[in-house]
């Protein structure tokens, strides 16, 4: 949580105990099943499974005994997650509950008369010690003469009141440094180490750290909250749990969905922000962001901007700018994760006298990551507002890399796997990063009857393609070869086809017909890397192609190969040097089966939409102000279409918002608003029509279909640049609505389109019996 004070920015802890919903958990929520009962305390010196002292309905069995004229200070951990159930308790045992602690803890305020046996579920209690209480990087600076951070802030637990907090400095030594709208119970002291001794040993401080550059140059001190729980804010003296992705280094794909958005700047201007915020940490962890249909989506990062009270249950406190609930488990659907920025404030993108959307949106989707606060002024993560930043610090990426799989960890994507093929006398590798995979091979060559290189593949059933473009080629020999290739099996003897680029020898297609046959080879253009190179499967029948922009694509040559129905599908590499080995980079690989669909919103819909397929049933919700015009807003399903080919689809259901609500089949060139297409479509109210635009961002074209409504059957073909639009009520006769020369590149976008023809409503489409292919 970011936070702005009367000065600028300014500290952001809450003075005391969140109230109300804040403390706790939304009505109703049940404990979770299968609680580990042993479980980690996770503090950010140490870690430990702390053995139970607490003996459930045994009078006095952990009884505070020390009289103290203020309540005492302590952590307290459960059996199973935290419920209100478990806050309620413990209120009416007399304990305030402060912070939350992962695995099951709180950090809580006690009298001396608690009795923690009445508390069910509870299995151990006990304090911090002094060592918890101050964090690494102020430890580091006191082992210098010359501190590097010279001022240090100490964090009370929020119970501590501003006159109290004040006393304990002055009582250690120190003379609290007066900074406005400070809260009461964090003070700002120069960096000394018996003060922080002092400091650590008193029972109501809770945390140590550096203070930032803020208070060396004499700007606001800008601190963050941290980590919503259901029980509350999570401790800053805890570190992290376990992420997304659970125990241990995995990867994760999480969704994202923009709510709402604020009025001080486009809404496209802030996406653009938040994505770019969302790729710099998905550079160096293995999690990947995809749209989500609706804020409910489990596993997904719902941001929005509101006022104070914005809905959620968990009103901004005072000069709070963002808050972030924690990702699920322990945190709670369909608010883990979420991100909510403060629309009370003014944000922009770089610019001056605004709050900086990429800046805190970097910080705050940390924390929905699952990070806690860094005490590292270098750090994004460190609990401080600190302006415009341009990136993750060394820190940041470290962190992260404890809960999630490194993105530079040679670990390739699901469902695919990599080794040498055939004798090869220096053993190949793979290296991958978020962009691009990296061989090195050695082999003497594919060609002949056995073959000896290096292959990354995934399997394919069916019809399909694969693509990709050989960066750089680190050739030794001039027959280096580079390239994407779809074999039988990995015996180095198999049927397969293989286009690739050459050390010295330009493009070429080559195959091996049959299982132990000799090699083939259709020697294409002249060239080197970069180079685009693509196969595709349709039966038996395989075409080679090769691409300067990997969007036009020219034919090299093709081969009928017996292959079976699952095939291997990948990149390859062979130095054509038994000794030595060549290394090539690949980017933009893509495997992809025919049947394979995919949907987004093209151009500026105002609601967002959504597909569901089933088999040949598909379902689209969309909403966008029309398809027309020189720019398109709407709702797409696609699948990829390469040269010549069809799609039919049955129009089954049209929900109505205006007369001209449309749906239909479509070609398209591209995701762009404004990208070329042919579409023929079913209108609510306005009856059958061919539409298209012949070149990008100019105007639409319109030709009439006759009067209709769903149910109806709608078929667009595409041979080379000729489209032509069909209507059907049976499937089986069609008449011809128009045709229009439309140029395209060799591979397209065929599929569904939806538009309500309202940017503020949704429409319904169902389209059955739907077939795109190839011919």
């Amino acid at each position: 949580m970011v936070t702005r004070g009367p000065i600028g920015i300014a500290l952001a802890f809450a003075a005391a105990l969140l109230p109300g919903p804040l403390q706790g958990i939304p009505a109703g929520l049940k404990a979770e099943k299968g609680a580990t009962k042993e479980r980690p305390i996770r503090l950010r010196t140490r870690t430990f499974v702390p053995a139970p002292n607490i003996k459930p309905r045994v009078a006095r069995s952990f009884r505070m005994t020390v009289a103290e004229a203020r309540p005492l200070h302590y952590l307290i951990q459960f059996d199973a997650p935290i419920t209100e159930a478990t806050l309620e308790a413990l209120r009416a045992a007399g304990a305030v509950p402060l912070r939350v602690v992962p695995d099951n803890a709180l950090a809580i305020a006690v009298p001396a008369s608690f009795e923690a046996s009445t508390i069910a579920g509870a299995r151990w209690i006990g304090s911090l010690l002094p060592d918890d209480k101050i964090s690494a990087d102020t430890r580091e600076d006191l082992s210098f003469v010359t501190p590097s951070h010279p001022f240090t802030i100490v964090e009370f637990f929020p119970d501590t009141s501003a006159t109290e907090s004040s006393d304990a400095v002055v009582a250690a030594g120190a003379v609290p440094i007066e900074i406005p709208g400070l809260p009461g119970h964090v003070r700002i002291v120069r960096t000394d180490a018996a003060v922080i001794s002092a400091l650590s040993d008193n029972d109501s401080v809770a945390w140590i750290f550096p203070g930032g550059r803020e208070i060396t140059s004499g700007q606001p001190v800008m601190l963050c909250e941290g980590l919503v729980d259901r029980a509350g804010i999570v401790a800053p003296f805890a570190t992290e749990g376990d992420g997304w992705d659970g125990p241990g280094l995995n990867s994760t794909r999480l969704g994202f969905f923009f709510q709402t958005a604020s009025n001080d700047l486009p809404a496209s201007v802030q996406a653009a922000e938040i994505g770019r915020a969302m790729r710099e940490w998905s550079r160096y962890v293995a999690v990947d962001w995809t749209q989500s249909p609706d804020q409910w989506t489990p596993r997904s990062v719902t941001l929005l901007w509101g006022p104070t009270n914005h809905g959620d249950g968990y009103p901004f406190a005072p000069n709070v700018l963002a808050h972030t609930f924690f990702p699920a488990p322990p945190g709670w659907e369909p608010l883990a994760g979420d991100v909510h920025f403060n629309d009370e404030f003014t944000w922009g993108a770089s610019q001056p006298g605004a709050y900086d959307v990429f800046s805190v949106a970097l910080h705050e989707l940390g924390h929905a990551l699952g990070l806690n606060h860094s005490s590292s002024p270098d750090a994004v993560m460190y609990p401080s507002y600190q302006g415009i930043v341009t990136g993750l610090g060394a820190l940041d990426v470290a962190t992260v890399r404890t809960l999630y799989r490194s993105r530079s960890a040679a670990v390739l994507p699901d469902g695919w796997q990599a080794g040498d093929i055939g004798a090869v006398s220096i053993e190949g590798s793979v290296t991958t990063s978020a962009a691009a995979i990296v061989l090195s091979a050695s082999g003497a060559d594919v060609w002949s009857t056995s073959d000896a290189f290096t292959f990354a593949s995934h399997p394919l059933t069916g019809d399909g393609d694969v693509v990709a473009r050989v960066d750089w080629l680190q050739q030794v020999h001039r027959w280096s070869k580079a390239g994407v290739m779809v074999r039988d099996s990995r015996d180095p003897a198999s049927a397969h086809a293989f286009m690739f680029v050459s050390g010295e020898k330009g493009l070429a297609f080559q195959r091996r017909r049959v299982e132990r046959g000799v090699s083939y080879s259709t020697e294409a253009v002249a060239g080197r890397a970069p180079a685009w190179v693509r196969l595709s499967r349709r039966g038996n029948r395989f075409t080679a192609y090769t691409s300067e922009d990997g969007s036009v694509w020219s034919v090299i040559g093709g081969d009928t190969i017996s292959m079976g129905a699952t095939v291997e599908a990948g990149i390859a590499l062979t130095s054509h040097d038994a000794g030595a080995a060549a290394t090539a980079q690949f980017s933009s690989i893509a495997v992809t089966p025919l049947t394979e669909w995919s949907d987004a919103e093209i151009g500026a819909v105002g609601l967002s939409g959504s597909a569901v397929i089933r088999n040949d049933r598909i379902d689209v919700i969309g909403a966008g102000a029309d398809i027309w015009g020189s720019a398109d807003a709407f709702h797409f399903a696609w699948r990829p279409l390469w040269g010549d080919g069809e799609i039919v689809a049955r129009l089954t259901r049209l929900d109505r918002t205006q007369a001209w609500t449309k749906a239909g089949v479509m070609i398209r060139a591209s995701r762009d608003a404004g990208a070329p297409h042919a579409f023929m479509l079913v209108s609510a109210g306005k009856g059958y029509a061919f539409q298209r635009r012949s070149t990008a961002d100019s105007g639409s074209v319109h030709t009439p279909g006759g009067n209709g409504a769903a149910p109806a059957w709608v078929r667009l073909v595409r041979k080379g640049d000729m489209f032509s639009a069909y209507v059907s009520s049976d499937g089986m006769t069609w008449r011809l609505v128009g045709v229009e020369r439309i140029k395209m590149g060799t591979g397209v976008m065929a599929g569904l389109a939806v538009s309500s023809h309202l940017a503020t409503a949704r429409s319904k489409a169902v389209f059955e019996r739907v077939r795109a292919t190839s011919s």
